[in-house]
C-alpha cells in the first residue's frame, strides 16, 4: 500500500470518527462496525519491511 492510499484511508477513519457514524473494518468478505467511545485511545505498531 502506498503513502498515498494509507493518507486516503486515515482521512476517511478521521472523518467517520469526527461524524459519529462509526468504523467500518473489513477483511475479505467479512466486516465489523465500531463505534468507539468520545474518549478513545489510539495504539500504533510500525513496522519495516525491506523490499
Amino acid at each position: 500500500m502506498g503513502r498515498d492510499a494509507v493518507a486516503e484511508y486515515l482521512r476517511t477513519l478521521a472523518d467517520s470518527l469526527e461524524a459519529d457514524s462509526g468504523v467500518t473494518l473489513r477483511a475479505g468478505e467479512q466486516s465489523v462496525t465500531l463505534t468507539p467511545p468520545v474518549r478513545s485511545s489510539l495504539r500504533s505498531r510500525p513496522t519495516r519491511r525491506v523490499d
